[in-house]
């Protein structure tokens, strides 16, 4: 919900990226002189596409071309008109062209500029690109069509042809630091009247790990399940992994109602929900691991004392690895694997002790 209705209208809505804004905004300003191919290079829900459809705007809006706006107006025919409804504008999934005749088609399709304005090519996941897709797209690249620009995003620029990197501008986009989020989301809640408390906001945050689609996710599930669901369940299922992955690495066998109530707690969730929540615990755990001056949920924290106090020889990344192996995030496939799965990993950490 929140992750469209928040898509950026103006690069200065754009969350972290001043630095990209800004030279996407001078390439909208003096188009011609700019490269005509760009590479926009980052994780998923950077910023990638948004910056690529604001680009669009921005080539078109009638203020800019005038030179009287810094940024997009969001008020002339051109930005007040939806972009993905406009002519000029043509986005694709790059894991649909599968060959070299898909892009000749798909450059036969259109024109390059009409009455004066510019067309803009946006390639989404274009590493899924396959080479002869790529030499075919190269060949337009090179002719340096006026009037149109392209623009290929992707979560893995080394799996694009170096000919074709050479010839474009690279943009990385990044995670955002968690204090930007935090306050992303803060004004989202104001502007939709949100009673987003302090410490739920935080928390989003946090678990978004910077990703911003993320945060605007979890702003649904807050609005969603509610205050009182959302912190308890986040708080109920932190507490109760972490005594279980304590009880499972200490020397002394734990009471087994103790170890029953964590079961019965982790299996409250959806499967979805406990996927999702387990794989973010271990990351902020490494992460906090990593960098010592990361912010975690003070579950996060009392685990990591706890090991090193308790277990000193036992390094977080590589219990962090056995918690995560592949047949172990496999195995959370339903109610019934999910328990299995953690009295294996609880059994077999045991017996590796010995």
């Amino acid at each position: 919900m929140f992750a469209q209705s928040e898509r950026p209208q103006k690069f200065s809505e754009v969350v972290g990226e001043v630095e990209n804004s800004r030279i996407l905004m001078t390439i909208a300003k003096n188009p011609t002189n700019t490269p005509n191919s760009l590479i926009l290079s980052g994780t998923f829900g950077s910023g990638k596409t948004s910056s690529a459809r604001l680009l669009f705007k921005a080539l078109n809006c009638d203020m800019v071309r005038a030179g009287k706006a810094s940024d997009i107006c969001g008020v002339c025919p051109q930005c007040s008109a939806p972009v993905l409804q406009s002519r000029l504008y043509n986005e694709y999934d790059s894991s649909e062209l599968d060959n070299k005749k898909s892009i000749d088609e798909i450059i036969g399709t259109f024109s390059y500029g009409t009455g004066g304005r510019w067309r803009v090519v946006v390639f989404d996941e274009a590493q899924l690109l396959p080479k002869s897709s790529q030499s075919a797209l190269l060949k337009v690249l090179e002719e340096k069509r006026s009037l149109c620009k392209f623009v290929l995003c992707t979560t893995d620029p080394d799996d694009l042809m170096p000919t074709i990197r050479s010839r474009s501008l690279e943009l990385n986009y990044t995670t955002k630091p968690t204090p930007v989020v935090e306050e992303a989301i803060r004004k989202c809640a104001e502007k939709h009247q949100i009673d987003l408390d302090p410490a739920s906001c935080s928390l989003i945050a946090q678990r978004s790990h910077g990703y911003m689609r993320d945060a605007y996710m979890l702003l649904d599930r807050f609005v969603l399940s509610g205050k009182d669901v959302f912190l308890r369940d986040t708080q109920n299922f932190q507490r109760s992994l972490s005594n279980f992955i304590i009880y499972t690495v200490a020397d002394t066998k734990p009471d087994k109602a103790i170890l029953d109530t964590c079961l019965e707690r982790l299996l409250s969730l959806p499967v979805a929900t406990f996927r999702d929540e387990y794989q973010r615990f271990f990351l902020d755990l490494l992460r906090l691991s990593a960098l010592s001056g990361a912010e975690a949920s003070p579950m996060i924290v009392y685990l990591g004392k706890t090991l090193r106090a308790n277990c000193p020889m036992l390094k977080i990344p590589m219990l962090v690895r056995y918690f995560t192996q592949n047949w172990v995030i496999q195995g959370f496939t339903d109610d019934v694997s999910i328990q299995t799965t953690l009295l294996l990993l609880y059994t077999g950490f045991r017996d590796l002790r010995k």
